[in-house]
């Protein structure tokens, strides 16, 4: 099994790790090799793949021999920088966050004279070939791509790898730095060219100091997924024309780590289930696939197809780029602001049936707080926290000798200078251990919450925050957030001291710890509606061509 922790990332390792059980129950005697250069618990790793029996490692103690550099763009637009760096080097792989980015760094480094292709997942598999067969040969200046170079591609010589900005975690970062120099005994090149962001330039530089130290973020493994079980137990229901005892199919399940904590009546329940969904004929102890059940297994999968939005400018009626189906779902509102191709633009319409966002462009000099500027690749919370702690240190005056050494002097005076900036005017600095609250007033006041949570910690937070302040002010926040701070948008205005009542209100409520108020919080949101369509999908209840608010016409 290669790229092992690209699969129990998802509930595709469930499956693996339900299937693995299942080849077991016919053969004893194989042998299980697994590689991964990501992993950062082994001994969680190793009780998944085989719970019961002696695992041998091969482990690298360290990892490989890197170079990563941190450099800020300064005054210069990013591919200007990237322009000279790739001259310099000969050739280069370049990584984006995005599509939309990688096309565009395409066209402008192709502009100032570059042999340069993309390489993304939207294209063609004859394209994708002809770009990674040019790589490899030599024959161009650069490549730019996103996610889809960076596992089980054999990428040639290429001397050095950029990172277009942060690449939010430092396993995502460790894969593509390896791209470069890729053979045995060789150093691995890499820089990592930010933004003029605060955010960007300090969580870039987290990250470089945890890849080289081997920090990596934890494997989130599914545990016991009834939609990939209920996949699972269809096929074993299939393997005997005379059914397949219940009871052998709950002992097998159990071995299998992800599901050693599920009881019986779950299995009972996901059988009953399946019964009434016409896949299964339950024969007293025993349980028998249908016909329609062979069609269920066969055409159904745990990765569920996503698609995009287009989105269009109203003004020229022209196509400006792709946004993720499921960005668009999670976090887009009418009236967001986004950047894409380069610019800022203002969201005035969104078309659920034909999957486009509609949008006008921004003036530079337009307030933003832009709701998308790459893919939903989460932060960690680990992460989140050393930035924050980072600042503090920066404000004492005081920057670890290993953070020096990943950056360059005119990147680490611009932090400087913005964190001394803002303590000189008085204001107190958000770290690790201070929560700050911002109110910004106006007709449509903001609230900022200051928290070194992480994307997931930030949004579970948020949404918390989000529900309580419907219920207490009667109007429905528009919340966006990121790894540090929680942005709640209200539709109408409040006096400050009523707004501060009502706040300090809100995280007493949460400071009780109530479980259900989060669940609560959950089902009320769009992320519920559309991670329930995914299971539901994998069930085989709902069909790609329905529309995804048919969720809450089978809830009711």
């Amino acid at each position: 099994i290669d790229e092992l922790h690209d699969l129990l990332t998802s509930k595709r390792g469930s499956q693996l790790l339900l299937n693995v059980g299942r080849l077991r129950q016919l053969s004893k005697s194989f042998r299980l090799v697994a590689l991964s250069a990501n992993i950062s618990d082994i001994d969680k790793v190793k009780e998944c793949i085989s719970p019961d029996s002696r695992v041998c490692e091969a482990i690298i103690e360290s990892i490989r021999d890197a170079d990563i550099r941190v450099m800020y763009q300064g005054a210069r637009e990013k591919y200007e920088l990237m322009y000279e760096v790739v001259r310099g080097y000969g050739n280069a792989l370049i990584f984006t966050n995005t599509r939309d980015e990688a096309e565009w760094l395409g066209s402008k480094l192709a502009n100032l004279g570059l042999e340069v292709r993309v390489h993304h997942g939207s294209l063609s598999r004859e394209e994708r070939s002809t770009v990674e067969k040019l790589l490899k040969e030599g024959r161009i200046n650069a490549v730019i791509a996103t996610s889809s170079l960076e596992l089980g591609i054999d990428v040639g010589y290429v001397p050095i790898v950029i990172q277009s900005s942060s690449p939010r975690q430092a396993s995502k970062l460790l894969q593509r730095i390896g791209r470069s120099m890729h053979r045995i005994g060789m150093k691995a090149h890499g820089i990592i060219v930010t933004s003029r962001s605060l955010d960007d330039i300090l969580e870039s530089l987290v990250l470089a100091r945890r890849t080289l130290e081997g920090n990596l973020e934890d494997l989130p493994i599914h545990y016991s997924p009834l939609d990939v079980l209920a996949h699972a137990i269809v096929g074993m229901s299939l393997e005997d024309v005379n059914g397949v005892k219940i009871n052998d199919i709950f002992d097998l399940v159990r071995k299998v780590r992800v599901y050693e904590n599920i009881d019986l009546s779950d299995v009972e329940a996901l059988i009953g289930l399946l019964e009434e969904l016409g896949y299964i004929k339950r024969l007293g102890d025993k349980i028998k696939g249908t016909e329609k059940g062979r069609l269920y297994y066969l055409k159904t999968t745990t990765i569920v197809d996503t698609s995009h939005y287009v989105v269009i400018d109203i003004v020229t009626n022209k196509r400006i780029g792709l946004l993720d189906e499921e960005f668009v779902i999670l976090d887009l509102e009418g009236s967001d602001s986004i950047v894409l191709a380069g610019r800022p633009w203002r969201v005035v319409g969104l078309d659920d049936d034909h999957r486009k966002v509609l949008v006008e462009p921004l003036s530079e000099g337009e307030a933003l707080i832009p709701s998308w500027v790459g893919e939903t690749i989460p932060v960690h919370y680990k992460v989140a926290r050393e930035v924050c702690g980072l600042r503090k240190l920066i404000a004492l005056g005081y920057i670890p000798k290993i953070y020096q050494e990943l950056i360059d002097n005119e990147a680490l005076n611009y932090v400087k200078d913005i964190i001394t900036s803002h303590l000189n005017r008085g204001f107190p600095l958000p770290t690790e251990n201070l929560l700050l609250i911002e109110i910004v007033r106006g007709d449509h006041p903001l609230i900022i919450i200051h928290t070194c949570l992480g994307t997931n910690g930030n949004r579970g937070l948020g949404i918390v925050i989000s529900k309580l302040l419907t219920d207490y002010l009667g109007v429905t926040p528009t919340l966006k957030i990121d790894p540090y701070r929680i942005i709640l948008q209200l539709s109408a205005s409040f006096s400050d001291e009523y707004l501060k009542h009502v706040i300090e209100k809100v995280f007493k409520v949460i400071s009780q710890g109530d479980e259900k108020l989060v669940t609560n919080s959950l089902k009320r949101t769009r992320l519920f509606d559309y991670v329930l369509y995914k299971v539901l999908s994998r069930l085989g209840i709902v069909t790609p061509e329905q529309p995804r608010n048919v969720v809450r016409t089978l809830l009711l």
